[in-house]
């Protein structure tokens, strides 16, 4: 398949466009997704610090953790009033939940290793958690009693996938509005093409055309629209044509004073074969040209 110069360069430049776009695309998406990833974390954080100050609250009145009632419409209130939340729940540093937004799951022992360990640990904690093929990333925030000691831990829980679903988002908008602007990128590419490049070529190209099967008679200036490298040879094809059609006079002019010479007129080459004889001669010896 031929392609011709404008096509080349707008393949060229379309393809270097679209790997940008796509590589910028990738580069943001994962910029988003670690800045979303943080923001959500962050978020959850304060959700269960706010939660561990409301038991905080109870434990200073001197009501001892095991003897607080009720404090599952709490871990509800959590998942109602902020949107995302999978699971909200209390347990004590063994890994017994003591509430949870599921009330059913009351007095149920976790046995995950690593959630253990992070809630023995009173520093409080960011976890990845995976609980029924589902992934999770929990914030854990401590429980202080009323002497300082640590007697539990607050978990809340929000699923990766939400921000699995906002980069899928982000990447759809952001491809979106990248082919907007490459279509018209490319637009503006091939009408600069035309009027800077292809226009200019495609003058040049018909001239020499010209030339090649008229003469050089037929060649009319070239028209330099530009001072880049097009416009010099524009110039350069100009002063050829000029150059041939000043010669092809010189030529002429020398024809037609032989022709019209009384004389007989021969001119031999040193290798001795006639280039030229004029219509004398030929009359004098019968000979045609």
């Amino acid at each position: 398949m031929k392609f011709g110069l404008r096509a080349k360069i707008i393949l060229i430049t379309v393809a270097i466009l679209t790997g940008t776009a796509g590589a910028g695309t990738l580069v943001s998406g994962y910029i988003f997704f670690e800045g979303y990833a943080a923001a959500l974390k962050s978020r959850v954080s304060v959700i269960g610090e706010s939660l561990a100050s409301q038991l905080n609250h109870l434990l200073a009145l001197g009501i001892p953790l095991k003897e607080v009632v009720g404090f599952e419409a709490q871990c509800q209130d959590i998942l109602k009033n902020h949107e995302g939340i999978s699971y909200a729940m209390v347990v004590d540093p063994d890994g017994r939940i003591l509430f949870h937004n599921e009330s059913s799951r009351h007095g149920e022992m976790l046995t995950d290793s690593r959630r253990l360990e992070a809630i023995r640990d009173d520093r409080g904690d960011l976890l990845t958690q995976h609980e029924q093929g589902t992934k999770y990333y929990e914030s854990l925030r401590p429980i202080l009693g009323d002497d300082g000691r640590h007697i539990g831990e607050v978990i809340i829980g929000f699923p990766a996938g939400v921000v699995s679903e906002e980069i899928k988002r982000l990447v759809i908008y952001s491809t979106g509005i990248a082919l907007v602007f490459l279509g018209v990128a490319v637009f503006l590419l091939i009408a600069a093409l035309s009027s800077w490049v292809t226009r200019p070529l495609v003058q040049l190209l018909d001239a020499i055309q010209g030339v090649r099967n008229k003469g050089p008679d037929f060649a009319g200036r070239v028209e330099i629209a530009s001072r880049d490298e097009i416009g010099e040879l524009a110039s350069a094809f100009n002063e050829m044509t000029e150059g041939l059609q000043q010669t092809m006079v010189s030529r002429d002019y020398l024809d037609t004073l032989i022709e019209g010479m009384m004389d007989t007129l021969i001119v031999v080459g040193p290798d001795g074969i006639i280039r030229t004889a004029n219509q004398a001669v030929c009359r004098l010896l019968g000979y045609t040209r």
